[in-house]
């Protein structure tokens, strides 16, 4: 159930990430440059988000996009 809610509330928010935030983009124009599906390329980028998002909360930073 969790990992439903979380990937059907997360795919609109990566689409934006994936043309606005250059990290996800570059990660995700290189999937799509190895030939993955962008099913997957999309799934990547959410649990890449996911896992930047988690480390922010861990450390107790602010996300710096360099």
């Amino acid at each position: 159930m969790v990992r439903e809610y979380t990937i059907k509330y997360s795919i609109i928010p990566t689409v934006c990430a994936t043309i606005h935030n250059q990290k996800i983009r570059v990660f995700y124009q290189r999937l799509l440059a190895n030939h993955k599906p962008k099913k997957l390329a999309l799934t990547a980028s959410i649990r890449k988000i996911l896992l930047i998002a988690h480390a922010i909360y861990r450390d107790k930073t602010e996300y710096v996009a360099a």
